[in-house]
């Protein structure tokens, strides 16, 4: 339904990976941001351009956060086999971590897994 088109001059180079150290860089900048109070008001298109940009990083966090909890099961579930787990206990506590990550409670955290994995 919502596809995202980035403007020709906001494409980067190459392909980049977000790591945990860069996206707490980016809330750090948008905190700040929230709190400065320039001199000079935008105009409305700007704070128009602004809110669709966020809400275009609302929805990719949200894929790549439903990305890496699907990546995470998957390793665990690896781990918990290897190291000779019994099979109906495989997973558990896998959707507890994600919760608490997410700061969720563990039935919310075991849903959203749930819609992350294909």
């Amino acid at each position: 339904m919502f596809e995202y088109s980035s403007p020709q001059e906001h494409r980067p180079a190459g392909t980049a990976v977000a790591g945990s150290a860069m996206v707490h860089g980016w809330v750090e900048v948008l905190v700040d941001q929230a709190g400065l109070v320039s001199g000079a008001e935008p105009e409305d298109s700007e704070l128009i351009d602004r809110i669709r940009a966020l809400e275009e990083l609302k929805a990719a966090a949200s894929a790549a956060q439903a990305r890496a909890a699907a990546e995470f099961d998957a390793s665990q579930r690896r781990k918990q086999a290897a190291a000779g787990m019994r099979r109906e206990d495989v997973g558990r506590g896998i959707s507890s971590q994600i919760a608490l990550a997410r700061r969720e409670s563990p039935n919310r955290g075991g849903r959203l897994l749930g819609f992350a994995k294909p």
